[in-house]
């Protein structure tokens, strides 16, 4: 673990928590790879996520802050560790379960429309509402029907929301972060 380039995520996350205006554009310029540490990696690319919009997740900001500060006190490069954090919990709720987020352009009817991207170690399967945009998640291996929305649209697990064409002309990448600050994500249970 690079010690050094952790403790000054750390100091960045701090002092753009307590308003300083240059610690975002310095945080902006930080560079990091997994050979500085999976937990300084980890941690700088949720800031990413939540800041690669403007103004931003301000909400995110004393989690990602708070978690800085800890991981610059582990004893060793420990993920297990940091997913354990409350903090991180935190972050994955506001983001949800998702590496990114996807704006898609029908080819057929030309409507635009979002999806989600998420790890290939994730049995659920995202389904996303064709009139709020809210998101269910359920196992790919459940059979049940899914549910209706809370605001009586349905999820779709993928294609136009419109004609229900898989068929698209671009793909569009934003963060998660952006994408559940208007919307929400359940999942099913049990």
């Amino acid at each position: 673990m690079n010690l050094d380039k952790t403790k000054v995520f750390a100091d960045l996350t701090k002092r753009h928590l307590e308003g300083d205006s240059t610690a975002r554009d310095l945080l902006d310029a930080f560079k990091t790879t997994l050979d500085d540490g999976y937990c300084l990696f980890n941690a700088y690319e949720e800031w990413k996520g939540a800041f690669s919009f403007y103004p931003g997740r301000t909400d995110t900001l004393s989690l990602i802050a708070n978690l800085a500060q800890k991981i610059a006190h582990y004893a060793t490069d420990d993920t297990l560790q940091m997913f354990a954090e409350p903090e991180w919990r935190e972050l994955v709720a506001l983001r949800g379960p998702f590496n990114c987020a996807v704006r898609y352009i029908c080819a057929n009817c030309g409507v635009n429309y979002a999806g989600l991207r998420q790890s290939g170690f994730d049995d659920r399967m995202p389904a996303i509402c064709n009139s709020c945009g809210d998101v269910w998640l359920q196992s790919g291996y459940d059979n049940t029907p899914l549910p209706e929305c809370d605001c009586g649209g349905s999820f779709l697990h993928s294609g136009c929301p419109k004609c229900r064409s898989e068929k698209t002309e671009g793909e569009i990448y934003f963060s998660s972060y952006e994408y559940f600050q208007t919307h929400k994500w359940k999942e099913k249970r049990g």
